[in-house]
């Protein structure tokens, strides 16, 4: 058994609190713009929470030329370290989700570390459209990739 981050784009309202508490966490300060997870609104009005799925071979790690992102054999987290991380933005490149990005402001690279295996988006979230779950088996990643009106059970 494992935990994922489990998304229900059809249960977002849009409201931004997973933004802004993983930017109070990870700055300190309320700037959605360095957050680690985006809230995007689609052409037909729905919006969706975006943030690292973790991969199980995630490229971004591949890419990395100094090593600065590693799994966290821990909480299983797909982890960047700032301070080996040299911003060449790589990782940025190669993320199938887009969700690496520069916070200029900081100079480093930000992405999602699951606040430690306790990621505060999911706890925040009025609408139940982040969840942590523990899972019997990995995810299968084409269920989330796939926006709709519905999304599929996880077996």
């Amino acid at each position: 058994m494992f935990r994922q981050i489990v998304i229900r784009p059809e249960a977002c309202i849009g409201c931004k609190s997973c933004a802004l508490v993983c930017s109070m966490n990870r700055t300190g300060t309320i700037s959605p713009e360095n957050a680690a997870v985006t809230v995007c609104f689609l052409k037909n009005g729905a919006a969706m929470p975006m943030m690292c799925m973790h991969c199980e071979e995630p490229a971004c790690m591949e890419v990395c030329p100094t090593g600065a992102i590693q799994r966290d054999a821990q909480t299983g987290a797909v982890v960047l370290n700032t301070e080996m991380c040299i911003g060449c933005g790589q990782c940025a490149l190669r993320c199938p989700f887009g969700r690496i990005h520069w916070d200029a402001r900081r100079a480093v690279m930000v992405k999602c570390d699951l606040c430690g295996g306790h990621p505060k988006c999911a706890d925040i979230c009025p609408a139940g459209a982040i969840d942590f779950l523990e899972l019997q088996k990995e995810m299968d990643f084409s269920v989330i990739s796939r926006i709709g009106p519905k999304t599929e059970e996880v077996e």
